[in-house]
């Protein structure tokens, strides 16, 4: 999407280990690349690739091939811009285009949901059955009730399981009105049996489409010998994921809660070259690039208000239809849309000089990025049916308690809803860089590099000025200790007014970015060369998207039963409660919910200290060959390490599970002397907060989020490598290349965007450091071209009708073999502490590691095999057995513990075949995973989970075949 088509590309270049000065803002390497320019002469190329299921084989546990259609095409072509009579570009003006279009349709795979059947939608249940074929009553809630006999509630059956349609709710009737019954099961057993009523639709034929567009135009200019330009226009359209012909998979619209994407990136550069003298040249360039992405729900465009389609109390209810949601069938479409704006402004100048022994360069960037998000998910509203609403009170077993959420729906019981405004965010960052770098030819045989790069990035605006941010020692004033004083941690807002901290910005600025960098080649003979290389690289600030720091600018409303469906939360044809509107600028806006923390280093760039050593020997005239070590320390990573309202595990051995579980005005709480910590919390938490939200460090707040918005930089890592390259280049026909890594990653900050990465004990965050799930320890690949020895200008059969046949052919292949990843084993946290993930082993369950691994040989391989054998570990020292009061001490990712190796095999025949002198066609064939390997995946890596190393799916493709076509001009 953001770069041009691969036939408009020229060339391309890898910086890994040792980037000099000149390459910045990338903390693991550059790549860069240089765009096609036209020539004096014509020349082009036209393509088709395509790909289709016919030819391909199945997933290992599908029982057929899915639909799997693709088609690659396009053209480029390049010349002096030249018009008959009125110019002549030839040596001077050069156009390069090129166009290329995807497209595709996939299948889904076969999916069954539960979907009302047709009597319910007339309020007849009488065929709603349990598993084992019973009857399960529906209660009337209105005929709720104290029990005369107990405690708790009770409710009346309704009669014959029918709910009467006089009774159906103003709302539900108006929705029915418009679209009718809902899907018809077309997959259900027996009347009177489950089959009937569980997973009884069937979508079989569903799929979707992921269409892109690329295209790029070229033009350069020659002022002169000394003074060129150079400007490129690149668009990118991704239009999908989109409904197929035969729609998309799930339930038909307006019941599909699916939405289509679009995506588009228009990128702008101008490059000025001027070369000044024999020795200095100057380039500038400046450019831009817009990303947008838009995302639809497939409801949206019709106007449901006029129809008869409103749910009151929502904010806009004409957009788009209602989410309806229920727990015993599949939900009902209404996801609104939303979408971003990712804008990059660049400007750079580079001056190139040589001066004897040594090539200065020097240079400044400067850059600004934005994001601009908009959504409108829930715009119309969200209605929540659940089958307590027509149950026995309190009771969510359906066996025992009955219920049904479709029959609540009719009635207009909702359980609970959500709605919220419109949402729009303007951010920017700004960032500076120069650099300065000198290779320097100390001697004949020996050159070194020397540089600095300086960079900084200034502190984040928002366009109207919405930052929020949590501060932990501002008075709260909705947070008030029994003495009267006010508990600390509030929310401060920027912007200019009363309230705001008449300031546009919450963060300091980041300027201690000096990264030096240091390198050398030494040339040890003819053939040897040594080359070692040294320094400090800073990685890119981005610190917010989404919705965070936004706190009080937007509203995302939720209400909900507060007494498990006793009474609804609220009845459908009243809508939703009434609501307070945005903006807010109330330093306790927060309280009772999550709040977003930068923490004070939203802008400071991760480091990264990287150091590298390798050795090269050419051996005969084609072949080279390398061993190099390579070593990476990050520090300061982007993280999700940090959890300050953690309340302290030692609260597991002072109180115990049940006192910190129970209610705060329970018994059990003014036992053990633990009062509300401020007066208003039963008002922020409801009646049933717990005493672990009381306990907190900040009890007037759920979770300090430090994450969302980038704020945590606690993240470190460090990396080693052994890499081994062998390299022939083209000669007598055939080129090859390989390498092997042996590697090792530790981290406490995997993944950025992945939340089962967040930490399990924020007071003792060393046991965050592992392996990394990125970590493969070995890696190796090869792949080679051999041409064919036949034919016109090769060694044999250079003429003749063999020869013709023979002739032109080349095989090709890419082959990986690298290690499996590392898996986390977790428990589920049954513990009263907020901790994202638990580790399910101790270190004394860990000290083998024999029995971890139970794979049946492949042939043999069925679904619900097991991954691992669940006997290992479940002994004594079982966290959940024992009672332990703190999670285990085990590494958070297992070095033995890992999914299979990736072994795959990628092949390529083709033919080149000369038409005419200046034009010749190629033909591929090209087989990925040629082998058809299949790669499983382990299961739940739950302990606790039934489905724990069940093994029931595949990770990686089946072999899939591409035939192409290219034409040379």
């Amino acid at each position: 999407m953001n770069t041009p088509s691969v036939e408009a590309i020229q060339e391309f270049a890898v910086e890994s280990s040792g980037m000099r000065a000149e390459f910045g803002r990338g903390s693991g390497g550059s790549v860069s690349f240089a765009t096609r320019s036209g020539t004096n002469q014509f020349h082009g190329t036209a393509y088709q690739f395509l790909r289709n299921n016919a030819l391909d084989c199945r997933r290992f546990f599908e029982p057929q091939r899915g639909i799997y259609k693709q088609h690659d095409f396009g053209w480029s072509a390049g010349g002096p811009l030249y018009f008959p009579k009125l110019y002549d570009g030839r040596n001077r003006t050069f156009l390069f285009a090129s166009m290329e279009w995807f497209r595709n349709r996939v299948g889904a795979t076969s999916t069954l949901l539960s979907v009302p059947t047709p009597e319910m939608y007339r309020g007849d249940f009488a065929k709603w059955v349990d598993t084992r074929d019973r009857l399960i009553p529906i209660y009337d809630p209105v005929t709720t009730r104290p029990n005369p006999a107990g405690s708790g509630f009770i409710r009346d059956p309704f009669p014959g399981n029918l709910v009467p349609q006089a009774r159906f709710a103003e709302f539900t009737k108006s929705l029915l009105k418009v679209i009718g019954e809902g899907p018809v099961p077309n997959a259900a057993g027996a009347p009177g049996t489950s089959a009937y009523v569980r997973n009884n639709f069937l979508n079989a034929t569903g799929s979707s489409i992921d269409p892109w567009n690329k295209y790029s135009v070229r033009v350069d200019h020659h002022f002169s010998d000394a003074v060129r330009v150079a400007f490129l226009y690149n668009l990118g359209e991704h239009l999908g994921p989109a409904p197929g012909p035969d729609g998309f998979p799930g339930l038909p619209v307006p019941f599909n809660t699916g939405r289509a994407g679009k995506q588009t990136s228009p990128l702008y550069r101008v490059n000025y070259t001027h070369t000044l003298s024999a020795t200095t040249v100057n380039t500038l360039y400046a450019g831009g690039q817009d990303w947008k992405e838009k995302n639809v729900g497939l409801n949206v465009g019709t106007n449901w208000k006029e129809k008869g389609i409103c749910l009151k109390g929502a904010w806009d209810c004409s957009l788009n239809f209602p989410m309806i949601t229920f727990d015993d069938f599949a939900s009902w479409g209404g996801i609104g849309g939303d979408g971003s704006e990712n804008t990059v402004y660049s400007v750079r100048d580079d001056l190139s000089l040589v001066r004897g022994s040594h090539t200065l360069k020097m240079g400044y960037l400067w850059e600004r990025l934005h994001y601009n998000g908009w959504g409108r998910a829930n715009i119309a509203g969200v209605v929540d049916y659940r089958r307590l609403s027509t149950s026995v009170p309190g009771n969510n077993d359906i066996n025992t308690g009955g219920g049904n959420a479709f029959a609540a729906f009719l009635l207009g019981h909702a359980y609970g809803g959500a709605t919220e405004n419109d949402r729009f965010l303007g951010q920017q960052w700004r960032s500076h860089a120069a650099y300065f770098q000198d290779d320097w030819q100390l001697r004949r045989r020996l050159t070194l590099n020397v540089g600095v790069r300086y960079e900084f990035t200034l502190p984040p605006l928002e366009r109207d000025d919405k930052w929020s941010d949590f501060t932990p020692d501002r008075a709260n004033p909705g947070a008030t200790r029994p003495d009267g004083t006010k508990l600390p941690g509030a929310l401060r807002f920027a912007g200019f007014g009363p309230g705001r901290e008449n300031r546009r910005t919450l963060v300091p600025g980041y300027f201690r970015g000096i990264g030096p960098r240091l390198g050398l080649a030494y040339q040890i003979g003819s053939r040897t060369v040594l080359r070692a290389a040294g320094g400090i690289y800073y990685g890119v600030v981005k610190t917010s998207s989404g919705s965070a720091h936004f706190e009080g600018a937007f509203v995302r409303f939720f209400t909900s039963s507060t007494n498990s469906g006793v009474t609804p939360a609220f009845l459908a044809d009243d809508g939703l409660p009434q609501f307070r509107r945005p903006p807010f600028v109330e330093p306790e806006f927060a309280n009772g919910g999550d709040v977003s923390y930068w923490d004070g280093e939203a802008v400071r760039l991760p480091e990264n200290y990287q150091y590298t050593l390798s050795l090269q020997r050419q051996v005969g005239e084609s072949w080279l060959f390398e061993a190099a070590y390579n070593g990476n320390v990050g520090a300061h990573l982007m993280a999700l390490v940090k959890n300050p309202n953690q309340q302290p595990w030692d609260l597991m051995e002072k109180y115990g599970r049940d006192t910190l579980l129970a209610r705060l005005d329970s018994a059990a709480a003014r036992s053990a002397g633990i009062a509300a910590p401020y007066q208003e919390i039963f008002k922020d938490f409801g009646s049933g907060v717990s005493v672990a939200q009381a306990l907190r460090p900040y009890p007037q707040f759920r979770r300090i989020n430090t994450w969302s918005g980038q704020g945590d930089k606690s993240g470190h890592s460090t990396y080693h490598a052994l890499v081994l390259k062998a390299e022939r280049r083209l000669s007598r026909g055939w080129t090859f290349q390989s390498s092997y890594a042996l590697s090792k990653i530790l981290t406490d900050a995997p993944d950025f965007f992945d939340y089962d990465n967040l930490t399990q004990d924020h007071y003792n965050r060393r046991l965050e450091k592992s392996i990394s799930p990125l970590d493969r320890t070995h890696n190796f690949k090869i792949s080679y071209i051999y041409e064919l020895p036949f034919g016109k200008g090769r060694q044999w059969l250079t003429s003749g009708v063999v020869g013709s046949i023979l002739g032109g052919w080349r095989v090709a292949g890419i082959q990986i073999y690298a290690s499996g990843a590392p898996l986390m084993l977790v428990n589920a946290n049954t513990f009263p502490i907020d901790a994202w993930r638990l580790n399910a082993l101790y270190m004394d369950q860990v000290r083998t590691y024999e029995n971890w691994v139970a794979m049946p040989e492949h042939p043999n391989w069925r679904g619900g095999d097991r991954y691992f054998q669940p006997a290992s570990f479940f002994g004594e020292q079982s966290a959940l057995k024992l009672g332990r009061t703190r999670p285990g001490d085990a590494t958070r990712y297992n070095p033995k513990a890992r999914n299979q190796w990736n072994v795959a095999e990628n092949f390529s025949i083709a033919r080149s075949f000369r038409v005419i002198e200046s034009m010749r066609v190629d033909f591929r064939f090209e087989a990925f995973n040629a082998f058809n390997r299949s790669r499983f995946d382990t299961g739940s890596t739950n302990v606790t989970s039934p489905t724990f190393g069940v093994v029931t799916a595949t990770v990686n493709e089946p072999r899939r075949v591409q035939l192409g076509l290219k034409l040379y001009w």
